[in-house]
C-alpha cells in the first residue's frame, strides 16, 4: 500500500493478500473514501462544461487548454510536478486567443524565486521579458 502527500511517499510493509484478505478489503475501502486532495487532485483547478479553469486573485476565471504545453516527466515518482498550460481570460469569446500561460509547480519558495525575478524585470520595464501578471503561493510542502 502506498500513500503520497506533500511531504513524500509512504509505503507499508509487504504482506500476503491470501493470508490477510480483510486487510486488503480495508485498504481498498480506505482508498475509495479518499477525498480529491488525498487523491492528488488539485483544488486550484475547477471544472465546468466550458472547460477547466482557475480563479485568479482578481476574481476572474482563466480557462486552460485541454493539454499542457509542458509537463516535466521524471523517472521518479515524486517530483516538483512542473506543468504549464496555455490559458485565456473568461471575457475572451475567441477560443483561439491563448494570451496567457499558467505554470503550476510544487516547490518550497526560496529567496531568489522566479516570481521575484519577473517582478523586478517588470518594475525595470525590461523589454522582451515575459510579464508576471499574477503569482500565488498556495502552500508549502512543510504545511
Amino acid at each position: 500500500m502506498w500513500v503520497f502527500d506533500r511531504a513524500g511517499i509512504y509505503g507499508s510493509q509487504g504482506f500476503n493478500i491470501q493470508e490477510k484478505p480483510d486487510l486488503v478489503t480495508q485498504i481498498i475501502a480506505s482508498y475509495l473514501r479518499m477525498d480529491n486532495s488525498s487523491l492528488g487532485i488539485s483544488h486550484l483547478i475547477k471544472h465546468e462544461n466550458r472547460g477547466n479553469y482557475i480563479v485568479g486573485e482578481l476574481g476572474g476565471r482563466l480557462y486552460l487548454d485541454d493539454s499542457p504545453i509542458f509537463a516535466r516527466v521524471d523517472k521518479f515518482i515524486i517530483s516538483d510536478g512542473l506543468t504549464c498550460y496555455r490559458a485565456r481570460l473568461q471575457t475572451t469569446d475567441d477560443w483561439s486567443d491563448w494570451s496567457y500561460a499558467l505554470k503550476l509547480k510544487g516547490c518550497e519558495p526560496d529567496e531568489g524565486s522566479e516570481a521575484e525575478m519577473l517582478g523586478l524585470a517588470t518594475e525595470k520595464q525590461a523589454w522582451g521579458v515575459i510579464r508576471l501578471v499574477e503569482h500565488k503561493n498556495v502552500c508549502s510542502p512543510s504545511e
